[in-house]
């Protein structure tokens, strides 16, 4: 599925797990040991296996992981929560993890604004309310001069710690100025958020 928006949030830090507390993320740093796992396709070349231990073997060490709750409301007809309720978890998290991009201080929006040009998104398996908590990893896949490439993994945990990879996603975020709407080079504090959280790009499966 490929969707574009015209107003999105966007921007923060390195190697953390953000924690939701009363609606309030605080950051909490990885295990020196962690290591980054790919985010392979769902058919072929290396395969991730569909279940693990725990969520922490599936957070790449460079991403930002942002959890997010699930509503009610995100349910659909079919029993799960329905596909188009991931681009808000993705906007959300992305907001969380990387602030600085057209926001200011006490959440104003500043003459600058990181807007998506364009969503992709992979669904591999179903995300249930009451049933899943909802972590989002978020990372940076490629540096543009006035755009960034941004990669998600929707990572559900049930009852019994077993984790596994709900979606996987990418988006294409452009920096723009609010009053004319032309593009605008990232400056370098907005750059500096991004880069401690480079890493591999999502694979997806062919069509």
């Amino acid at each position: 599925m490929t969707a574009s928006s015209s107003g999105e949030r966007g921007g923060r830090s390195g190697g953390l797990v953000a924690r939701a507390g009363d609606g309030v993320h605080e950051p909490r740093v990885l295990s020196p040991g962690h290591r980054a796992r790919p985010v392979p396709a769902a058919g072929g070349g290396s395969r991730q296996t569909a279940r693990v231990s725990t969520a922490d073997d599936l957070h790449p060490e460079y991403a930002v992981s942002v959890p997010i709750p699930l509503r009610w409301p995100d349910m659909d007809a079919f029993g799960h929560v329905n596909n188009t309720a991931f681009l808000r978890f993705f906007e959300d998290a992305r907001f969380t993890a990387f602030p600085a991009a057209g926001v200011g201080t006490g959440g104003l929006m500043s003459t600058r604004a990181l807007l998506a040009a364009r969503h992709e998104v992979e669904y591999r398996a179903p995300l249930l309310y009451g049933r899943h908590q909802l972590t989002i990893d978020i990372w940076a896949t490629r540096l543009g001069s006035s755009s960034v490439d941004v990669a998600y993994q929707a990572v559900a945990t049930d009852g019994d710690e077993q984790a596994s990879v709900a979606a996987v996603a990418r988006s294409r975020m452009v920096m723009v100025d609010v009053t004319s709407g032309r593009p605008q080079p990232l400056d370098d504090q907005e750059r500096a958020q991004f880069t401690p959280h480079l890493g591999a790009p999502v694979e997806f499966r062919g069509w």
